[in-house]
């Protein structure tokens, strides 16, 4: 069993992990705060993780690095944010699917950029998770009286979990998950980039610092407001942590494979990360997707698989 493998698979549990967690913590924190605690968390655990990998870097980070890591560091803030925000909108069974197929923008710019080539299998896997997106987001229909659209529901306060789970998407949702999927994509394509030269560990560590330190200065300046942060019970700051320690250990499985291995077989086993909010959707909040949606949910998974295994 290859690196990539053991790797990918293990960041894949890690990440659905943290994802299934962050999707009932948006419910009731909402997207920022669920991501700010979380972030703030993973940036303290991985400062002991630093003492034994800084050393074991393949070169120290120069200008350049710095500015692709903070673009990327903002693009994953923005991604995890609006993410959280979108999953406390719509059922998490279909907003993942859509999210864990930015390993396909991984490939396609592999394909453009690197110049790398596809074999038959892997444009087969491309098409299926680009058919199951398309079976994912069309609808029959009006969304139901009442459902926010996107903008309405990225300015609501935190949802509070007491609200009923949503069991449809409005369009507003599917376009913004489609289009953050896009960014994830290209943030991920950068990122696994400054491994290969920096090795796992410093990339990591200084895009999670960076974000960091625009949350803390976001709470400085007075956001989110401190009334937002008020009336949580504990058990859902716990929640964050968990998150926290989750991220960092996807991150190190992440890393390591991307490094050692092929950056697009660990990216794309990865990506079956969205199988697990999926299925703990289905079964434990009974969240249950038009049969159309379904087999959409299916080709988009098996697309992953079917990369990951090419």
């Amino acid at each position: 069993m290859g690196i990539e493998l053991v790797a990918g698979l293990g960041a894949a549990l890690c990440w659905g992990i943290f994802a299934w967690l962050g999707t009932l913590a948006a419910r009731q924190m909402g997207g920022w705060i669920t991501n700010m605690g979380a972030t703030l968390a993973s940036v303290v655990l991985l400062v002991p993780v630093g003492l034994v990998a800084w050393p074991l870097r393949l070169a120290d980070p120069g200008a350049l690095d710095l500015v692709l890591l903070t673009i990327v560091a903002v693009g994953v803030l923005v991604v995890d944010v609006l993410i959280f925000q979108l999953v406390a909108m719509a059922p998490v069974a279909l907003v993942y699917p859509i999210f864990a197929s930015n390993s396909a923008v991984v490939t396609v710019l592999a394909v453009v950029v690197l110049g790398e080539t596809l074999s038959p299998v892997q444009v087969a896997a491309v098409v299926l998770v680009a058919c199951g997106i398309f079976l994912i987001a069309w609808r029959r229909g009006e969304a139901p009286a009442g459902m926010p659209g996107t903008g309405d529901g990225l300015r609501a306060g935190p949802g509070r979990s007491s609200r009923r789970i949503p069991d449809r998407a409005s369009l507003g949702v599917i376009v913004a998950a489609i289009g953050l999927t896009l960014l994830a994509g290209v943030v991920i394509f950068i990122l696994a980039g400054r491994i290969k030269v920096l090795g796992w560990f410093p990339p990591l560590f200084l895009e999670r610092a960076i974000q960091g330190v625009v949350i803390v200065a976001a709470l400085a300046g007075g956001y989110p407001p401190r009334a937002q942060l008020r009336g949580h019970p504990a058990r859902w700051w716990w929640t964050l942590g968990a998150m926290g320690l989750a991220n960092v250990i996807a991150s190190v499985f992440y890393g390591i494979g991307n490094e050692v291995g092929s950056t697009a077989i660990t990216a794309t086993i990865t990506s079956t990360f969205g199988a697990v909010p999926v299925v703990l959707g289905i079964v434990l909040l009974g969240e249950r997707p038009a049969r159309r949606q379904l087999a959409g949910i299916v080709a988009a998974l098996a697309g992953v698989v079917l990369l990951g295994a090419a």
